[in-house]
């Protein structure tokens, strides 16, 4: 689990430096991404990052936070609010990345089947029917 300090920065403080991160992280190219984050995330929140946005990748494929929860293996609490966020449209501009970016998130759907099917052939016909049409777009 990942700790916080109780010794916080001010509000402004904060806003000058996340908005200075956002910078930089937006003019790294991919494989500098990896290194950037490979050495400053730590494994828990290297954890968090990838579940919550497995969890936001499902949501838009309409599951339910019960199939998000066992899946991704996060608390129901905690599918719930991701759930939640994503109706409220919390999650817009993630969803908007993830769906324009057809082969990355291609990918990232290969990889999470992988995973959410643990090695079991696909269940029912037509099941990746609206992924496979949000890719043709």
């Amino acid at each position: 689990m990942t700790h916080v300090s109780s010794n916080k920065l001010r509000a402004e403080q904060f806003d000058e430096l996340y908005n200075k991160l956002n910078i930089l992280i937006g003019a790294l190219d991919a494989k500098k991404s990896q290194f950037f984050f490979n050495e400053l995330l730590g494994k828990e929140e290297k954890i968090m990052l990838v579940k919550r946005l497995g969890a936001v990748a499902m949501f838009q494929e309409e599951h339910t936070p019960y199939r998000v929860s066992q899946a991704l293996l996060i608390s129901p609490s905690t599918a719930a609010r991701i759930k939640l966020n994503f109706e409220n449209g919390a999650y817009e501009q993630i969803v908007t990345i993830l769906t324009k970016n057809k082969l990355g998130y291609k990918k990232f759907w290969e990889t999470l089947e992988s995973i959410l099917s643990a090695g079991f052939p696909p269940r029912g016909r037509g099941r990746w029917k609206k992924t496979l049409e949000l890719l043709k777009k």
